[in-house]
């Protein structure tokens, strides 16, 4: 079967020198919501990484943010920065 390898909780991996920028395009109707869907992710964020998780109107506001989409669930988005050259080791 190969390695088991840990995975690094993404509180540990997300660097505050970047943002993430989302947006609900599913006018609250998806389930579970995408603010929900956040709300998990960024749970064991510190403050550094709070003030770097930014919600936008719709996907034409987070497409002047970044230029990295994720569809999470019925059209709710998760942006990310463009993945950096380094990334950090896991």
């Amino acid at each position: 079967m190969g390695t088991i390898e840990p995975v690094k909780a993404f509180s540990e991996a997300f660097d505050p020198a970047f943002r993430l920028v989302w947006a609900d395009e599913s006018n609250g109707a998806a389930s579970p919501a995408a603010a929900d869907i956040m709300e998990k992710v960024t749970r064991d964020f510190t403050d550094a990484q709070r003030r770097q998780v930014i919600r936008v109107d719709d996907a034409n506001a987070v497409a002047q943010q970044v230029s990295t989409c994720v569809t999470l669930n019925k059209g709710s988005i998760l942006t990310l920065p463009p993945v950096p050259t380094k990334l950090p080791a896991i």
